[in-house]
């Protein structure tokens, strides 16, 4: 929210509309964040959601694909992207997208299906490498 707000003068200057989407699935952070969330801008919107990522992805796809977006998705949401999810991503065009995973995620969850799904490294080899 201090980046975008940082960037008020720019969106006011510019006339471009951003809507800051933000989805989060548990329900105890969903109502965190809530708190969080200034409850009137008026430059910019923030819209909340408490879905599965999945559907709420499929019900703003076709949105974006008449928008520039940045899609950023955190360490936890890795199960999420399955292959269909990532050639949508990839088909949206004026878009970028960041997927965060922590090293300490490999470390962790080398042998996990979803991190063998899309990082096939050998589990002992990520195991013989110091945590640091």
């Amino acid at each position: 929210m201090d980046i975008i707000k940082s960037l008020e003068s720019l969106i006011i200057d510019r006339g471009v509309k951003v809507i800051l989407h933000l989805n989060e699935k548990d329900e105890e952070k969903y109502l965190k964040l809530l708190n969080y969330i200034p409850k009137n801008q008026e430059n910019f919107q923030v819209q909340i959601y408490n879905q599965d990522f999945q559907s709420l992805f499929l019900e703003k796809y076709d949105s974006m694909k008449s928008s520039a977006n940045f899609l950023f998705f955190d360490q936890n949401g890795v199960k999420e992207i399955t292959n269909s999810i990532f050639v949508k991503i990839l088909l949206l065009n004026h878009t970028d997208f960041l997927l965060f995973i922590s090293s300490s995620y490999f470390k962790r969850f080398a042998t996990t299906p979803e991190f063998q799904k899309y990082f096939p490294f050998d589990p002992k080899e990520v195991e013989a490498i110091d945590y640091f």
